[in-house]
């Protein structure tokens, strides 16, 4: 049975989000890119521990029914597993696949029982999030995000978006409603 059925979402860690995204954009017409300039991840957990609250920069697009994020850490945030990548000098690299399955605490109890391990999870405005390490899968990253109403809709309201895209105003700093 397949513990992962629903993939939403492919992650790049890069240095700037915001330069990247219009990179992404001119390059490929890919677009518009929403940005955020500090996402807080609340009851924040790090490798097992709680760990002060973590903020990260995001600008998220769609191509067709997978969306493309780019991320990096805030600076003055607490350690994170995108602060692994950096320090490993794994960057601009992907960083991690996101799967929004229906039932979210079934699945994560799923994936403890198949062997993942939570590297980092926490809370944020529009859900839980989870990401995950296992060890039959060296250096790849699956995170697990909670399907709540609120974010639900504003993927599906990004998708629309991005779907009819004239090419203008590439970034936008609020998300759509």
């Amino acid at each position: 049975m397949k513990l992962f059925t629903n993939l939403v979402q492919l992650s790049y860690l890069v240095d700037d989000v915001e330069a990247a995204a219009s990179g992404w954009s001119q390059a490929t017409g890919i677009g518009p890119w929403f940005f955020a300039e500090r996402m807080e991840i609340t009851d924040y957990r790090y490798r097992g521990r709680p760990a002060s609250t973590a903020a990260v920069s995001v600008a998220m697009t769609y191509v067709g029914s997978v969306q493309l994020e780019l991320i990096r850490p805030a600076r003055d945030a607490g350690p994170t597993l995108f602060d692994e990548f950096i320090h490993a000098a794994r960057m601009p690299a992907m960083h991690h696949a996101a799967f929004m399955e229906p039932d979210y605490d079934l699945t994560y109890r799923g994936a403890i029982d198949r062997g993942f391990v939570v590297a980092h999870e926490g809370d944020t405005y529009r859900g839980r999030l989870v990401y995950f390490e296992n060890p039959a899968l060296p250096g790849a990253i699956v995170e697990l995000c909670e399907a709540t109403p609120e974010r639900v809709r504003i993927y599906e309201a990004m998708q629309r978006i991005c779907s009819t895209w004239d090419g203008t105003q590439p970034i936008r700093r609020a998300w759509p409603d």
